[in-house]
């Protein structure tokens, strides 16, 4: 009797040992084959074969605001609808050549800031990567042996406001879905793959910095010219490049800063600027001019979104002081880099001439004078210039 209770408590605590293992795995998963593991930094890894399985938007096993990092390894055939979505912290994301499918949403609206897709990637879903705001750039990786048919669906990076510079994987044949870079603000340059056979106007609709497409084969693909309601065609603005990829990216510029040695007036009154002379130019702090002409007709506003590297600009509203406003350049000669950051004026994207000088933007004083609209004069007898929000912008005679 003593040897059977013994047994029946034995075989009883196997199957609690076995449940919690069963369990512990099934808490774990994220496909029939698949398991997931979290690092304390934010690290997760999917191990394992076969397809991710798709989530609601709130139907996750992870914790979305943990996640800094993905790897997807080899073995994984596909990344599930909405398996990242919204996840603000998460930067990068390793994607093994085994997959072939990201689902719709996967990452939308996440902080990547760059990604690899692998030509093994056959299918993309609906809004994969769009409202990324920090993401600045997006490549295709060559793997050799590409099949045909790749297919993108609909606004797959529309959104994405940071997004510079697109390398689209060779296989793609054309893009099934539309607006795929839809309100890419900032995209400068596409690389097209020669297995492109079909092009739409509508994949680049409001792009307004959009000024070049290199296309890998030596005979444009047909262009579809037609365009939904609200779109714009901009392929007549945009130069297109045969038998070329894209360019590599080649260090800025660097150029000697003097502190400018003219008298400056704002509204007859004498004013300390932090301002350099540029290869002939001056060059204002932008923040120093706002802080000058706070409470005047001409006053803006100027504030920095850091994760997508914008300065957005607001005409008729007030400047809030950031600290450091009018300390002076000083009498030391520095080294200007073309800054990196985006421009809004109103919220559309425009293009100034801006330099970065020890850590803040400095922007040449008629491009701002004629963006707001206030009068900027050169006495040449005085060596005094002078600001007027009193009067229009007016070009140099």
């Amino acid at each position: 009797m003593k040897n059977k209770r013994f047994s029946f408590v034995a075989a009883f605590c196997l199957m609690l040992f076995l449940l919690a293992g069963t369990a512990g795995a099934a808490g774990n998963a994220c496909g029939e084959h698949l398991t997931w593991a979290c690092t304390e930094d934010g690290v997760l890894t999917v191990s394992g074969t076969g397809e991710m399985w798709s989530y609601a938007l709130q139907g996750v096993p992870w914790d979305r605001n943990r996640i800094r990092e993905v790897v997807i390894e080899e073995g994984v055939t596909s990344i599930g609808d909405s398996a990242f979505h919204s996840c603000a912290n998460l930067t990068s994301v390793q994607i093994a050549d085994s997959v072939a499918s990201i689902g719709s949403n996967a990452f939308f609206a996440s902080g990547l800031t760059s990604v690899r897709i692998p030509n093994t990637v056959r299918e993309t879903g609906s809004y994969a990567f769009a409202n990324c705001a920090a993401l600045t750039s997006v490549e295709g990786v060559d793997v050799g042996g590409g099949k045909e048919g790749v297919a993108f669906a609909d606004g797959v990076f529309s959104g994405c406001r940071s997004l510079a510079r697109v390398s689209i994987p060779e296989g793609m044949t054309e893009f099934s879905g539309s607006h795929m870079f839809r309100g890419c603000a900032a995209l400068t340059a596409v690389a097209l793959p020669r297995s492109l056979t079909k092009l739409s106007a509508a994949l680049f609709s409001d792009c307004a910095a959009l000024r070049d497409l290199y296309f890998a084969g030596s005979v444009l693909p047909e262009l579809d010219r037609f365009m939904p309601a609200g779109y714009v065609d901009r392929l007549d603005e945009i130069a297109f490049h045969l038998n070329s990829g894209l360019p590599a990216v080649t260090a800025p510029k660097t150029l000697a800063a003097v502190p400018t040695a003219s008298a400056v007036l704002v509204n007859g009154s004498e004013t300390a600027f932090d301002a350099y002379n540029i290869e002939g130019a001056n060059y204002f702090k932008l923040r120093d001019l706002a802080y000058a002409l706070r409470g005047t007709a001409k006053q803006f506003e100027v504030a920095w979104d850091a994760p997508t590297k914008t300065i957005n600009l607001a005409p008729g509203q007030a400047y809030t002081a950031a600290g450091g406003e009018m300390s002076g350049a000083g009498e030391e000669e520095k080294t200007a880099v073309p800054t990196a950051a985006r421009i809004l004026l109103d919220g559309k994207a425009v293009s100034f001439t801006a330099y970065n000088i020890g850590g803040n933007n400095y922007f040449k004083l008629r491009d701002i004078g004629q963006a707001m609209n206030f009068g900027v004069d050169w006495d040449s007898a005085k060596r005094t210039i002078a600001i007027d929000t009193s009067k229009a912008y007016a070009s140099e005679a």
